[in-house]
């Protein structure tokens, strides 16, 4: 009923993820009976006519994902991961396939250019290497390039991965990751959107993907980018979220643009946040230090 009632909220016209988080920060266990609680939020909440529709539709919608073997979380679920849930614009529902207890671990999201040179995949394949023998989830997106290297690296050292869809889970994208993506299922990881399963993807979906990838990570490693790529979106997004960033020595990674700069691009005086570059191995160890400090902070 919790699923079907948060559901319905969203699919209200007028009603955001932004919202939605002022509803639920008002209101963890909001329910129909007292809605009227969160009324000074918002002057667009359903009429009770109209919540009795939305509430209908809702569970047509929560019926046909998991016919399909997709669940959906609302931002109330004891699933719903608190990181994600305290920033500033979280999803309002996630649409989930695989193993939904690969939310409740350590994660870190590795991101990059879908052209990486060579180097630039071995370092990615390091750290994401290095990170599941810390116990850490590898958090990506499954385009092309850095993120796919991502993907099965960690599967290959045997850990969990967790792919961030910027459309919906019925089709993957790009179609040559469906493999990979069965793959990432099969090794008790999961496929996340923050779309229904049949909605096709608009360029807005990838830069809200990429808040999402940041949003659910203590630290994000952005492997390699250009200054018009998403990458850029993502360090953007873990600037405002308060995350650690990591990044590996530049120096033999032929770039063009070395992430550093990017770093900087996106850094501004008011907002400021710890950066390290990785260049021994005590800087991974420092890493890790520094996102279990950050998990304290906002678990």
């Amino acid at each position: 009923m919790q699923t079907k009632f948060w559901l319905a909220l969203a699919m209200s016209p007028g009603i955001g993820n932004v919202t939605i988080k002022k509803f639920y920060t008002a209101c963890p266990q909001l329910t129909e009976d007292t809605l009227f609680r969160v009324a000074h939020i918002t002057k667009k909440l359903p009429t009770a006519y109209e919540l009795e529709g939305l509430l209908q539709q809702a569970q047509q919608h929560i019926d046909w994902h998991q016919q399909q073997g997709i669940e959906i979380l609302s931002i109330a679920s004891p699933y719903y991961p608190k990181q994600l849930r305290n920033i500033s614009d979280p999803p309002a529902i996630l649409y989930i396939k695989g193993n939904i207890n690969s939310l409740k671990g350590d994660m870190v999201a590795l991101v990059g250019t879908r052209t990486p040179t060579l180097p630039a995949q071995k370092a990615t394949q390091y750290v994401a290497e290095q990170f599941v023998h810390r116990g850490y989830t590898i958090i990506s997106g499954l385009a092309r390039g850095i993120d796919t290297v991502a993907h099965q690296a960690a599967l290959a050292a045997g850990g969990k991965t967790i792919a961030v869809l910027a459309g919906g889970l019925g089709h993957v994208y790009p179609i040559e990751n469906t493999l990979l993506a069965q793959e990432i299922i099969q090794q008790e990881g999961l496929l996340i959107s923050e779309v229904p399963i049949e909605t096709p993807i608009t360029r807005g979906h990838f830069a809200a993907r990429n808040r999402i990838q940041s949003g659910l990570a203590f630290g994000v490693c952005p492997i390699q980018g250009s200054p018009s790529s998403g990458t850029l979106h993502t360090i953007k997004a873990a600037i405002r979220y308060n995350r650690l960033l990591f990044y590996p020595k530049q120096d033999h990674l032929e770039a063009a643009n070395p992430v550093e700069s990017l770093i900087q691009q996106a850094m501004n005086k008011t907002q400021q946040v710890p950066v390290i570059e990785l260049r021994q191995q005590v800087h991974l160890d420092e890493v890790d230090k520094q996102m279990k400090q950050l998990k304290k902070l906002w678990l």
